[in-house]
């Protein structure tokens, strides 16, 4: 592939660093090879075809045997995305396209897990006295399966080549309100191929959309990889504001606050530096509708290559109608990745060109009830 210059870059953001200027959307209308994709209740603009990460069949299987802490999404060589994770009345994930040997390896595993979950209850509740039911729910037509133990639901879908699972610990929430949203869940959710925006009230997922009226509380961080630049990674959080409960919750919410947890804990194990490339490093800007601040920043890995990251972050207000999401979005360099495959990475003004055109697109998503 010939050497990407910056002129090259420019040529292909112009219309988008026009618009970003002007502050008007671009969602409905991308730039001539770009793509609009959707996160959670979002929208972004992305510069052609991406790799969305997921999880992987070994992550899955895993996870109906010991349930622990947010497993790794990541991309189909293997490179994690540390960031992404979903919460949507519950945890969620998401597997990579499977082939008809894990479907089969997975079919098994989650009949085992509801097997088990079928004994654990019975025996607790022998044990200590305490009322717990568990129950087989069906998902028909769609394939797949769905038990409860008293208000903790968990249900896997296998929907074209991809497996689904929604799975809930229902504590502090009502039973009715687990129901309704495990049957909007098991119903709503389709698959959504990458650059689908569907214009109903609902939550994109990678690879999936779920319908459901809008009200439903999500956090949603989805990672994508572009095919065109394999050196960049961008990703988005959509997520429900949280409340403004006290001042000095408050204060590790704010946007710059969060920036600063960022980029401390960003890669800190494997980098020899990190610093600005601003003075001062926080400019402000309207982000989705919201009050945020952005950053740029040179990163030297430990190998001594030298890569870009720029995060925008943005605080919403949970009394917006509707909601104005707590959001956050990076876009990240590796440039080993991009050399690895023989391709020129980025160069520092295309890097921020692009990234700030990314984040110019980014907007809630329009729907009609």
């Amino acid at each position: 592939m010939s050497q990407t210059t910056f002129t090259d870059v420019l040529r292909r953001l112009l219309p988008l660093l026009l618009i970003a200027v002007t502050g008007t959307s671009i969602a409905h209308e991308p730039a001539t090879g770009w793509r609009t994709e959707c996160v959670g209740r979002m929208q972004l603009s992305l510069p052609g075809d991406a790799e969305i990460a997921t999880n992987s069949a070994r992550t899955m299987e895993a996870q109906y045997k010991v349930v622990g802490q947010q497993p790794p999404f990541e991309f189909a060589d293997g490179e994690v995305a540390g960031w992404s994770s979903i919460h949507y009345s519950g945890r969620v994930l998401v597997s990579h396209r499977l082939g008809p040997r894990d479907v089969r390896t997975l079919e098994r595993a989650w009949i085992d897990d509801a097997e088990q979950s079928k004994r654990w209850a019975k025996n607790k509740a022998s044990g200590t006295g305490e009322r717990l039911v568990f129950e087989a729910l069906s998902v028909a037509p769609k394939r797949g399966i769905a038990t409860r133990v008293n208000a903790a639901y968990d249900v896997s879908l296998l929907i074209d080549d991809r497996i689904i699972r929604q799975s809930s610990s229902g504590q502090g929430m009502g039973g009715p309100d687990q129901m309704t949203q495990f049957h909007s869940f098991a119903t709503g959710a389709v698959a959504r191929p990458y650059g689908d925006i569907p214009n109903r009230p609902g939550i994109c997922l990678p690879y999936f959309f779920v319908g459901d009226d809008g009200r439903p509380a999500r956090s949603i961080g989805t990672t994508y990889r572009l095919t065109n630049h394999p050196d960049i990674t961008v990703w988005l959080e959509d997520a429900s504001a949280l409340e403004r409960s006290s001042e000095q919750i408050e204060a590790k919410l704010e946007p710059r606050a969060k920036s600063d947890f960022f980029w401390s804990n960003y890669d800190s194990s494997s980098r020899q530096s990190l610093r600005s490339e601003w003075s001062p490093p926080y400019r402000n800007l309207s982000f989705a509708e919201t009050k945020a601040v952005e950053s740029f920043v040179q990163i030297v890995r430990k190998d001594s290559s030298v890569d870009f990251g720029y995060l925008v972050v943005g605080r919403g207000d949970s009394k917006a109608k509707p909601d104005a999401s707590d959001s956050m979005l990076y876009v990240i360099q590796n440039t080993k990745t991009a050399r690895d495959m023989g391709i020129e990475p980025l160069r520092r003004d295309a890097f921020i060109e692009l990234a700030q055109a990314i984040a110019a697109s980014v907007k809630r998503r329009t729907t009609t009830p």
